[in-house]
């Protein structure tokens, strides 16, 4: 057919015949469709293959954490056996507990890997929905940086690699402020109902979670283009929810106090400098952070703040007072709540503040002029990567109970004992906790208990030491028993000879470089060193 002969569909099909200078537009206009649709889609894209590279890759390679052992711990047993364990050694509803529980139970495993895949999921996710909330409240290049911020905060990546609820609970409240903000955008009940189911799961998550649904709550009850009857009943389901959960918080805080557990935590959450530099440098924060991140956060914060708070941002930023809100309003709470005497000042439980944090700084670039703004923009990814690198560096993993272990468990024989030097809690726990996982007929006189008389008196960042620990490790020297005494350091390991009993010499003598190293040293009496030959 030539090219200018028109295009004819049958008679019968009733189709109008179409020109050729009609179809060449259509079909451009379909590709570039296709193309719009493919840009559409490669940013998210992108994002997503960046956030499961950093926070997939070696996700199972540190030990658990002494919070994580402390999870997983309470995971065990029976689904009575969690909730009882939530109400007495946490301060948040069992939402996440039951939920490992659960998790760890389908996949039959309690490796590393599993029980954090979920965090690593939810904060790959994070990104996402960073970059899609940020796209409804400002423009495509600042959703672009604000994601990138949230990629590369330390604090995510930490949470993104533990089997704890942070990862989850970040998610979760940024779910809810975009389902806020379709809600208000376009006047929809839907989007509303879905917001208040998503704000429901949030405080089930963690009490915190309430830090952001609150701000949230009243940007809703302040929307005219909402009916009252709509706002009324959102802000009575959330209060409802709430009320559900106060016997759990009551009784929560009613076991923390009567342990005493919380006179042990205040050395390391309580409102001091230097926890307060921490908060309010939150995004900056992570496993491992250099020496001039804290004040260069708390500077960075101040600015944007200012800059959001400016005449100039009223006509470049009209979302900024729920942005300023969003970003700032868990930060203040949780210092108001330092001044009250609540041990609460770390950034963890700021977390909820991180993903508002990022569309904050992101937004506050937009402020300054080009030339600044892709100034500031590089000072803060720059400042996020570099907390970003050192938590990958193996230096700044956790103590590798795991790795000692699984060494001594190689080589376990019936009646060799286990002594943890005075271990700083930190390290006591992840021993403990793989000790009863790997090493069944291990002696046991560990306190297993976060929470228990022995761990109380030390404190979270102290040395543990109890009688029974004690007797035990001097019948195992009347015995002339094999000991694997495991000791922690930082810089300097100590002297083999500081370690040994007397007449005790050191078979094998092996270090686990960490945060907090560990050395582990086999000795046996004297006599016996023949016998039992070199590992």
């Amino acid at each position: 057919m030539p090219e200018t002969e028109a295009i004819r569909a049958p008679r019968a099909s009733g189709i109008a015949t179409v020109p050729p200078r009609v179809v060449a537009p259509l079909a451009k206009q379909g590709v570039a469709s296709l193309v719009g649709r493919a840009r559409h889609l490669l940013v998210p894209a992108v994002l997503g293959t960046l956030g499961a590279i950093l926070f997939i890759w070696r996700l199972g390679a540190s030990s658990f954490f002494i919070d994580e052992a402390t999870s997983l711990t309470e995971a065990r047993g029976s689904f009575a056996h969690v909730l009882g364990m939530v109400r007495l050694h946490e301060t948040s509803p069992p939402t996440y507990a039951v939920f490992l529980h659960l998790w760890l139970k389908i996949f039959g495993s309690r490796g590393e890997l599993i029980a954090r895949l979920p965090s690593a999921l939810a904060a790959i996710t994070l990104i996402l929905a960073v970059w899609y909330l940020a796209s409804l409240l400002t423009d495509p290049p600042t959703a672009l940086l604000a994601a990138l911020l949230t990629l590369c905060c330390p604090l995510v990546l930490q949470y993104a690699q533990q089997a704890r609820v942070y990862a989850i609970l970040m998610l979760a409240v940024t779910v809810t402020a975009i389902t806020v903000v379709k809600a208000v955008q376009e006047s929809s009940g839907r989007w509303l109902a879905a917001s208040a189911c998503a704000a429901v799961f949030t405080i089930s998550l963690h009490y915190i979670g309430w830090f952001e649904v609150v701000p949230l709550t009243a940007w809703v009850a302040s929307r005219t283009s909402i009916s009252v009857r709509s706002r009324i009943s959102y802000c009575a389901v959330l209060a409802l929810a709430g009320a559900a959960w106060l016997p759990e918080l009551v009784g929560q805080f009613s076991a923390y106090a009567a342990d005493g557990y919380g006179k042990s935590v205040t050395t390391w959450a309580g409102l001091t400098q230097h926890n307060v530099v921490a908060v309010l440098g939150t995004p900056f924060y992570g496993r491992a952070a250099p020496s001039y991140i804290g004040p260069l956060g708390v500077g960075i914060l101040l600015a944007t703040l200012a800059l959001l708070a400016s005449p100039r941002a009223r006509v470049a930023v009209r979302t900024r007072g729920l942005i300023f809100g969003l970003a700032t309003t868990p930060i203040m709470a949780i210092l108001v709540l330092g001044l009250a005497g609540k041990d609460i000042v770390i950034p963890r439980y700021a977390t909820v503040a991180v993903p508002f944090l990022a569309i904050a700084i992101a937004t506050a670039t937009r402020v300054l002029r080009p030339r600044l703004s892709t100034l500031a923009a590089g000072i803060v990814l720059f400042a996020m990567m570099s907390g970003v690198f050192l938590s990958l560096s193996p230096s700044s993993y956790y103590p590798n109970a795991r790795g000692v272990i699984r060494l001594v468990a190689r080589h376990w024989k019936a009646t060799d004992f286990l002594y943890p030097d005075q271990l700083i809690v930190a390290a006591y726990l992840p021993l403990e906790y793989y000790a009863a996982t790997d090493l069944p007929d291990h002696n046991g006189v560990m306190p297993s208990d976060v929470y228990s008389p022995a761990v109380v008196a030390a404190g979270v960042t102290r040395r543990v030491e109890t009688a029974a620990l004690t007797a035990a490790y001097l019948r195992a020297r009347a015995r002339h028993e094999r000991m694997w005494i495991v000791a922690d350091y930082a810089g300097r390991p100590p002297s083999v000879a500081s370690l040994l009993p007397r007449h005790y010499r050191a078979l094998t003598v092996t270090d686990f470089a960490a945060s907090v190293s560990l050395r582990l040293v086999l000795a046996v009496p004297v006599e016996r060193s023949q016998d039992d030959g070199i590992l």
